[in-house]
C-alpha cells in the first residue's frame, strides 16, 4: 500500500472533467456513476477542493476518496447494486 496514491469513486451519475480547477474551465471528458480513477494531483481553493486525473479535474462533490484501488472497486460495486 502506498500512502501517496488515491483512488476516487465518482459518486455523481454524470460527470464532466475539466481542463483547470474551476467551473469556468473546458471540458475535457465525462464520467459516469461508479467510475474508478486514479488522483494523479489536488488544488485547494480557497471555497473548493479539486482533484486531478488523467481525463482532467473533478471536485471534490462528485467524488468519494479511498487509499487503495480495491476499496474504490468495492465501494463501486456497492454503489451500483444500490442505485
Amino acid at each position: 500500500m502506498n500512502p501517496d496514491i488515491q483512488w476516487a469513486l465518482i459518486n455523481e451519475p454524470f460527470v464532466a472533467y475539466r481542463s483547470e480547477g474551476d467551473f469556468d474551465s473546458n471540458i475535457t471528458a465525462h464520467g459516469r456513476l461508479g467510475d474508478v480513477e486514479r488522483i494523479i494531483g489536488v488544488l485547494r481553493t480557497k471555497d473548493l477542493v479539486w482533484y486531478r486525473f488523467s481525463k482532467g479535474w473533478l471536485d471534490a462533490s462528485s467524488i468519494l476518496v479511498y487509499d487503495t484501488e480495491l476499496k474504490a472497486q468495492t465501494g463501486s460495486k456497492y454503489l451500483l447494486e444500490k442505485k
